[in-house]
């Protein structure tokens, strides 16, 4: 008798065990699938939508803070860096970067370091602290070659050329990207030598080395052509345009730029359009043509005004989304919370049902567990009433936020302000200069055509059968300068009096 019972409690204990072992393992898969997931969708939407990328960062990385998985933390916090690096806010995407760093660092993971000092030196060169970027990529470039990660060590190579060439430092510059250039031609990545091409040329230009950077771009060109890359052909072509304004040969310069123009258009590239119109103002300038390069010119500081636009509505847009973010993790804390207590009181059932069967061989081990559980309640209630005093101090912490959203958007509506009161002043300016084109057809057609018109009259007067052979001739030549003179009167008011008309 006594031995089935010795039987009947070891099952019961082997069965609890293992009830309690397969929850714990199963509720671990699935958070390191949610861990994975919102990883990945946060890298997927660097891109394409930073606001979002952002956000899965951010659950990726509590999700890993929550189960200690050190690793997945640093991975989830270069991803929301470089979220945040592409969506402009270089002091939080620095923050997270050098968090993601020390983690790497501390895990000796070198693919990670090497990852986060390339990262850093990006930043650094958006902010133009160039002898920093030039400290990172180097770094990142010593990591990525130990590892035998070629086409990142040619991107750390062409980013250390971009810093060289920043500073001023020609040929140091030309020395990494002709290395970066031979990496990419082994490797037969088209794309990466097309970016490297472009590349060379930019710094032939700035070295005034026009011949070779002809031959870069023209390169260039040929591989994107191949790719159907709109923005790159966009970019090659202003450059080559660039060349061609160089060398003063400004037909060539205009047909370049307006395909420059064609390519960026296609796409919506509003820098690429914005750099073009800048191109085509100072050519159409030197053909004298002040018509279109003032139409460029005002095409150009459209698109900038534009951008400047869009930059700061992106700036109100992640102020918006980062207290939604807030809002949402709160929520996420909530629900965690929740999940723990609904898989606590399964659990606690399922002790209930264990003590039912014990309670009746066991009078006094009933008694001894129900007052425990009664603890653990008493437990519970107090974290539960701590856990509500967090989420009421939260409320008021997105009060305070929300109250500086308000005061940002009125910054911004005072600068959109101050927009239109610049574009009124421009307008003012175009329609003074108009005045003086007016003032100068007048004086063309009337002031200056006068005294031509006179000069004629009086030659006509003279009587040439009195003159000698001399004279003649010289009268002749008079006629026919003051005829020419007069044409030309005519052909500059035929030219100017149409465009007058036209803006009037």
């Amino acid at each position: 008798m006594n031995q089935r019972k010795g039987h009947v409690f070891y099952i019961l204990f082997v069965s609890f065990y293992f009830l309690s072992v397969s929850l714990g393992w199963g509720r671990a898969m699935a958070d390191s699938t949610a861990q994975e997931s919102y990883q990945i969708l946060a890298e997927r939407f660097w891109f394409s939508d930073p606001l979002r990328s952002i956000a899965y960062a951010k659950l990726a990385l509590s999700d890993a803070r929550e189960h200690a998985n050190a690793l997945n933390e640093a991975r989830a916090l270069s991803a929301l860096g470089t979220a945040y690096w592409v969506q402009g806010n270089q002091v939080e995407a620095l923050q997270q970067h050098y968090a993601a760093l020390k983690i790497n660092e501390s895990l000796k993971d070198s693919l990670g370091i090497a990852t986060c000092n390339s990262a850093l030196g990006k930043v650094y060169l958006d902010i133009s602290n160039y002898s920093l970027a030039l400290e990172y990529f180097q770094k990142a470039g010593l990591y990525f070659k130990s590892l035998g990660e070629k086409t990142n060590y040619g991107h750390s190579l062409n980013n250390i050329g971009a810093c060289y060439s920043k500073m001023g430092e020609w040929q140091k510059a030309l020395n990494v990207y002709r290395e970066a250039q031979t990496i990419f031609d082994k490797l037969q990545d088209s794309h990466d030598l097309a970016a490297t091409y472009s590349l060379l040329a930019e710094t032939f230009i700035k070295d005034h080395m026009l011949d070779s950077a002809e031959w870069y771009i023209h390169q260039a060109i040929r591989m994107q052509e191949v790719r159907g890359n709109a923005l790159g052909l966009s970019i090659s072509y202003i450059q080559l345009a660039r060349v061609q304004t160089l060398r003063s040969d400004w037909n060539k310069a205009l047909e370049t730029a307006q395909m420059a123009m064609n390519w960026a258009d296609e796409i919506g590239a509003k820098k690429s359009i914005r750099d073009a119109h800048r191109l085509l103002s100072e050519i159409y300038q030197q053909q004298l043509n002040y018509k279109l390069a003032f139409e460029n010119q005002r095409l150009a500081t459209r698109y900038e005004d534009s951008l400047r636009s869009e930059e700061i509505i992106r700036m109100v847009e992640a102020a918006r989304f980062e207290r939604e973010i807030v809002e949402k993790e709160s929520e996420n804390q909530l629900l965690r919370e929740r999940e723990a207590e609904s898989q606590a009181l399964i659990q606690k059932q399922f002790i209930v049902v264990v003590l039912v069967v014990i309670v009746m061989c066991l009078a006094f081990l009933l008694f001894a567990l129900a007052y425990r559980s009664g603890k653990k309640d008493r437990l519970h209630n107090a974290v539960l009433a701590r856990k509500n005093n967090e989420i009421n101090n939260q409320k008021e912490e997105l009060e305070v936020q929300a109250e500086k959203i308000r005061l940002a958007y009125n910054e911004i509506f005072s600068i959109n302000k101050s927009l239109e009161e610049k574009i009124l002043e421009r307008t003012a300016d175009l329609e003074k200069r108009n005045e003086q084109l007016e003032e100068y057809a007048f004086i063309n057609s009337h002031k200056l055509r006068a005294p031509v018109a006179s000069i004629l009259g009086l030659v006509s007067l003279i009587d040439k059968e009195g003159l000698n052979e001399k004279e003649q001739e010289t009268i002749s030549h008079l006629t026919q300068a003051a005829e020419k003179l007069d044409n030309i009167v005519k052909e500059i008011t035929s030219v100017l009096e149409p465009d007058i008309t036209k803006e009037s």
